[in-house]
């Protein structure tokens, strides 16, 4: 399953259909395109039903989640402080709340952190929404490459946490926790596909 998983991340077996939906709808944002068919091949393989989104703003991520949970069957939950409604569809749920005062009785098969980025609010999230996560589960956190403070809070959480992730070095970057973890014994597959590094813990090395 984690070698097919790779796969898929690094360009193979990505559907034409989406790929044609990435042109049309997200007008050539060429550099959004990987971790959007990064997102929407995560959601597909663990069949997610319940997957949460913290930041809104204009949809790009929610459209591509939508894509996937419209073969899924399963709905998202987008949450920001501000009103935004930018996708129309029966698979979304919009919260207009602080994060920390989301709560949902399900666990969450995938989480993805698109916020404010500030250390504080990552690890934040990642405190509050963790345990929530199901087995097998994602937790991602995205542009950790283009905000530093966003790369500080995953490592050092990560670091406090003993766990280790899949750091993305594609566009602005992106962080993946799993549950279960990946055993290091993955790490030089992983490292051998240039674009993604393991970030080990002792804890993980089983």
């Amino acid at each position: 399953m984690f070698i097919a998983w790779l796969n898929k991340l690094d360009g193979k077996d990505w559907p034409e259909e989406l790929m044609k939906y990435l042109v049309d709808a997200e007008k050539r944002d060429h550099e959004h395109i990987p971790h959007a068919l990064t997102l929407y091949q995560s959601i597909l393989d663990l069949n997610a039903q319940i997957v949460v989104e913290i930041g809104t703003k204009e949809g790009k991520s929610a459209k591509i989640i939508v894509e996937a949970l419209k073969r899924t069957g399963g709905h998202l939950y987008s949450v920001d402080k501000c009103e935004y409604k930018p996708v129309d569809s029966p698979f979304i749920t919009y919260v207009t709340s602080d994060f920390v005062k989301f709560n949902i009785d399900n666990p969450i098969d995938v989480l993805f952190d698109d916020g404010s980025h500030d250390y504080e609010e990552v690890r934040k999230a990642l405190d509050n929404f963790w345990s929530s996560i199901n087995t097998p589960g994602l937790y991602i956190v995205a542009d950790v490459d283009s905000h530093i403070l966003a790369k500080e809070a995953v490592t050092d959480w990560a670091e406090e946490k003993n766990m280790g992730f899949l750091f993305d070095f594609r566009g602005q970057g992106a962080a993946y926790f799993f549950k279960p973890s990946y055993p290091n014994r993955y790490r030089g597959v992983i490292d051998s596909h240039q674009m993604y590094k393991w970030i080990p813990r002792e804890k993980d090395d089983h």
